[in-house]
């Protein structure tokens, strides 16, 4: 998104009377990956912390009492799932960019099919094992270092892994369903699984000279693109 859709996008919720211009916070440089999960979450970074408790709390209640399926609380105070408990309406969590650890709490909403956990305080993935209807699962710049659950995760159309520490793709051999997954930052140069992906369109990564170059050139034969296209959110 660009710097003056971006503008566009926090002017018209001013004139809207959504947020004021007292509630947006002074802007810092961000990294490439934070700009590109500004794209939905732009308003809830630029707000001041006053303001994202206000609008934490008003998406709580809200999604509780409306039963909503897409619940975003990117970039807000929210570290203690315990709220989202009894959410078991939800299909789409977005918790990026929050100080979230323990994803315990959430272990019963087993109807979610997109979860955003890019650039949080999680470690441990065991806890959502049982969400096998996922097909988007973003674990970006986490601090996790078992990935034995995704290759329960056979549905996934979208995992992005980039920034972690992940050291073997093996996990990742059950997921035919897997269209687009980001490697980004990732030292892996063992690709062979990704042959055994039939529907991988999209590789997420800066650069390819760390793969092993035989079998990347059959992934792009085959018509499998390596570079920057996904959306880290």
């Amino acid at each position: 998104m660009t710097f003056k859709k971006l503008t566009f996008i926090t002017t018209a919720l001013i004139v809207a009377g959504s947020i004021s211009i007292a509630e947006m916070a002074p802007r810092e440089p961000v990294s490439k990956m934070q700009r590109m999960g500004l794209v939905a979450g732009a308003t809830n970074a630029e707000l001041t912390p006053k303001a994202q408790k206000r609008l934490l709390k008003k998406s709580l209640r809200n999604c509780a009492r409306d039963k909503c399926t897409n619940l975003d609380l990117r970039y807000l105070p929210i570290s203690d799932l315990s709220v989202l408990s009894d959410m078991v309406h939800l299909q789409t969590l977005y918790l990026s960019y929050t100080d979230v650890a323990d994803l315990t709490p959430i272990a019963g909403l087993t109807e979610l099919e997109q979860l955003h956990i890019g650039k949080t305080n999680v470690t441990d993935i065991s806890p959502i094992a049982g969400f096998t209807d996922l097909t988007v699962l973003h674990l970006w710049g986490t601090g996790i270092t078992d990935f034995t659950a995704v290759s329960g995760f056979t549905t996934l159309m979208e995992l992005a892994l980039s920034d972690t520490s992940i050291q073997n793709l093996s996990v990742l051999r059950p997921l035919k369903e897997l269209r687009n997954l980001a490697l980004e930052n990732v030292e892996i140069s063992d690709i062979r699984v990704l042959e055994t992906l039939p529907k991988l369109q999209i590789v997420e990564t800066l650069t390819t000279d760390h793969f092993d170059q035989k079998i990347l050139k059959r992934l792009e034969k085959r018509g499998v693109f390596f570079g920057s296209m996904m959306v880290l959110c």
